[in-house]
């Protein structure tokens, strides 16, 4: 189950990637959650050795790096429709903002990039939606193991 799980969010993420921008937007973010994200260093308080590794990565650099920064500013120059291409974007290399609406990545949380507490509070996937992620932070983590209250 979890590999399948991961490989069905690898393979939404790397879509989501190359799919057109502004092929659709939602009505709303989906979610039936809304409490609050944790910060990686709140993860890293207990399990160190992920938190260097995920330190080190991509994930933890997809909304800093020059190279993406240059990328979505040429991006949303040239789009003609400004907020879709933004989203497009940002929802896939600072997820969190699906809940926190934060596209300008003015909060810390938003510019962790793909963070702990997004990916271990995806509660479902439905690929019919845009975004397709049911997402339920809160206390509640959800990985490779048996689910867990930290």
């Amino acid at each position: 189950m979890r590999d399948r799980s991961v490989r069905t969010l690898g393979s939404l993420l790397f879509l989501a990637a190359v799919s057109p921008l502004g092929a659709a937007t939602p009505a709303q973010p989906a979610s039936s959650g809304g409490g609050k994200y944790m910060p990686a260093k709140s993860c890293g308080a207990c399990h160190d050795a992920m938190f260097k590794t995920w330190s080190g990565s991509a994930h933890a650099r997809s909304v800093t790096s020059s190279a993406y920064l240059e990328t979505l500013r040429r991006t949303i120059e040239q789009a003609q429709d400004k907020k879709a291409a933004r989203e497009a974007c940002v929802w896939c290399h600072a997820p969190t903002t699906i809940l926190t609406g934060d596209l300008d990545l003015q909060q810390p949380l938003s510019r962790e990039g793909i963070t702990c507490d997004f990916c271990h509070t995806v509660a479902a996937v439905n690929l019919e939606r845009v975004p397709p992620f049911d997402l339920k932070p809160g206390p509640v983590k959800r990985g490779p193991f048996e689910y867990t209250q930290v």
